[in-house]
C-alpha cells in the first residue's frame, strides 16, 4: 500500500481558492524488510525444529513476522497457498525457534516487518530437514 500526502501552504487562517499546494505521492510507508534471512536444523533437539535467524533493517515495525512453506520442487514459493503464517514476534526480534518437528524434507522460510501500513517481507531462504543433516540456509 500507499500513502498519500497533500502539503497545503496557505498565507492566511483560511484556505481559499487561491491558495498553492503541493502533492507527493507514492510514498511507501512500510518499514524496510529485514535481511540476512537464514535458517538451519536444530540437531539439539527434537528431529524436525528449525533455528531461524534475520537482522532487522530499521525499527519502524511492530511485529516481525515468520512465514513457512513446503519444497514445490521449483525453487522458493510463491505467495501462495502452500505459505503459512508460522508466528508473530515482537519488533526487533532476530531468531525463532521452529518447533513443529517438520517431515523429513526441504522448507522455505521468510521474515516479514509489519507495521499498521502493511509487511514487508526479506528473500526466502532454505533448509533441508532430516535426510542429510542440517541445511545451509541460503537456498541451496
Amino acid at each position: 500500500s500507499t500513502l498519500s500526502l497533500l502539503m497545503v501552504q496557505t498565507t492566511g487562517v483560511t484556505i481559499d481558492a487561491g491558495s498553492s499546494f503541493t502533492t507527493f505521492s507514492s510514498v511507501d510507508a512500510r518499514p524496510s524488510p529485514p535481511t540476512n534471512p537464514g535458517a538451519s536444523e536444530d540437531l539439539s533437539g527434537p528431529s524436525g525444529n528449525v533455528d531461524c535467524s534475520w537482522s532487522n533493517a530499521q525499527t519502524s515495525h511492530d511485529n516481525n513476522v515468520v512465514n513457512r512453506a513446503p519444497d514445490n520442487g521449483s525453487n522458493a514459493p510463491s505467495t501462495g497457498s502452500e505459505v503459512t503464517l508460522t508466528s508473530t514476534l515482537a519488533a526487533n526480534t532476530t531468531t525463532y525457534d521452529d518447533d513443529s518437528q517438520l517431515s523429513d524434507g526441504t522448507y522455505w522460510y521468510r521474515y516479514g516487518a509489519k507495521n499498521s501500513r502493511g509487511t514487508r517481507y526479506s528473500s526466502w531462504t532454505s533448509v533441508e530437514v532430516g535426510g542429510n543433516g542440517n541445511g545451509n540456509g541460503n537456498g541451496e
